[in-house]
């Protein structure tokens, strides 16, 4: 802000050396407002203004979640997680996603998963505990309906100290802005049901909509092929709270540029 400031301020230094008419002023204030709040981060498009985030936040995330990132460059530049993002996806459409964040509260019972509640939106904190509380409490499954998902077993890579009977499987797309208004909630209740629910982050993108979620989703699928759980999960706590902390709604891979 302070460094806007004193672009604002240079700007009128210059129009006050310069002798202009109104119109050709109004002309080229604008266009070294535009220019320069550009050079400052600052978008304006459609008449309302957006603060983007300078430098590439990758290199101190892959830093911290411990992955290398000349490996990660590799796979990511390679494509070779896309048929995972598109098998979680299809994965995704037979369990009954039709838009993003779908939260199912799954209870396990003799190798079978059944559906407690399944959850579309940012719904709010007690909401989720509601249906967490119901589903460890729950004595008989046989009114409900069977998840016709994948199952969650040892290959997925699940957030968990112990093996639980509660699992939160959350399909989600990186760019999603409700997904981001969710994740705080469920960051929240992964740490209050240590060691009760299992969670799992599934890869959703809607890359009809969304045209960096592909790219974030294969992103999020290499970490989990390079770190395995330890680093997939503080991998999508970061991203999803570097993009709340900067208001930015994706995380550019500029890596392999």
């Amino acid at each position: 802000m302070h460094k806007i400031k004193h672009f604002f301020s240079k700007v009128s230094n210059i129009f006050k050396n310069l002798k202009l008419t109104t119109p050709v002023a109004i002309i080229l204030g604008a266009l070294i407002i535009a220019g320069g709040l550009m050079g400052y981060g600052v978008i304006i498009s459609g008449g309302v203004s957006s603060v983007t985030t300078a430098g590439d936040p990758l290199p101190k995330i892959l830093k911290g979640v411990g992955v290398n990132k000349s490996a990660f460059i590799k796979c990511v530049d390679s494509g070779e997680r896309a048929q995972a993002v598109t098998d979680s996806i299809n994965d995704g459409i037979k369990a009954g996603v039709n838009g993003t964040p779908a939260t199912f509260i799954l209870r396990e019972e003799a190798g079978v998963l059944y559906i407690v509640n399944n959850i579309s939106g940012a719904q709010d904190e007690n909401f989720f505990k509601q249906s967490i509380e119901q589903a460890i409490n729950l004595t008989d499954v046989s009114k409900l309906t069977k998840f016709v998902g994948k199952v969650v077993d040892q290959n997925e890579l699940q957030e968990m100290t112990n093996p639980t009977k509660v699992f939160v499987v959350e399909y989600s797309d990186a760019e999603c802005p409700y997904c981001t208004r969710l994740h705080p909630t469920l960051k929240k209740i992964r740490t209050d049901y240590a060691g009760r629910i299992s969670f799992v982050y599934r890869n959703f993108p809607l890359v009809q909509i969304h045209q960096h979620a592909q790219k974030e989703a294969e992103m999020i699928s290499c970490i989990g092929k390079l770190g395995g759980a330890k680093a997939y999960y503080p991998f999508i706590d970061a991203i999803f709270d570097y993009k709340i902390n900067n208001n930015a709604p994706y995380i550019p891979y500029t890596a392999g540029k």
